[in-house]
């Protein structure tokens, strides 16, 4: 039989092992709860990254709305300006067309009435001198009081242009991430 002294050896040896695994269990407590602490912490960061991350996703849809009323308005701009040139065009290449019909006729016309007036002048040297003096009081008149113009025969009719966009105020802005950058020498937060 076991003396009353190993007993108390022996209690004190469970003591000694009982201190040891409140110890182990301590410092199992004070890990656990430093991994709850940085899964918190982790939580909340992406907590905060995905608030920050929807809040950029919106600002982003409002400037793309923006862009699209902004290219939209671009397009029909350059249809009014294909719509200018092309008139621009058109015109430019019937005029061309005319004056390639009319050269030729008026240089015969000139060449035929320089021959008339010098044959005129030959046979009524008279009648030339008092049609010079004509002439010369008419470019005074015409000095003077200049004669009223007839229309022109084309006249310009713009291509519908588009209305101008309103001023954008854009305040969309990214919003800050709320914490701050972890530097390398900082433990857990």
């Amino acid at each position: 039989m076991a003396s009353a002294q190993d007993i108390l050896n022996a209690i004190n040896a469970s003591n000694g092992k009982l201190d040891q695994l409140h110890t182990d269990l301590l410092a199992g407590t004070n890990a656990t709860k430093a991994v709850r602490d940085a899964v918190l912490d982790t939580e909340a960061h992406l907590d905060a990254g995905f608030t920050v991350l929807a809040q950029g996703q919106a600002v982003l849809a409002a400037l793309q709305a923006q862009t699209n009323t902004v290219l939209s308005h671009l397009s029909a701009q350059a249809d009014t300006m294909i719509c200018l040139l092309d008139s621009i065009a058109r015109n430019t290449c019937a005029l061309l067309n005319d004056s390639a019909r009319q050269t030729p006729a008026l240089e015969r016309m000139r060449t035929d009435l320089d021959a008339l007036v010098f044959l005129y002048s030959t046979v009524n040297p008279g009648s030339a001198l008092e049609w010079e003096r004509s002439t010369a009081a008419a470019a005074r008149m015409d000095a003077c009081c200049p004669p009223q113009q007839p229309e022109p025969p084309c006249r310009f009719t713009g291509c519908e242009a588009p209305e101008r966009l309103p001023e954008h105020d854009v305040d969309a802005k990214v919003p800050a991430y709320p914490y701050p950058p972890k530097r390398p020498d900082q433990g857990p937060r």
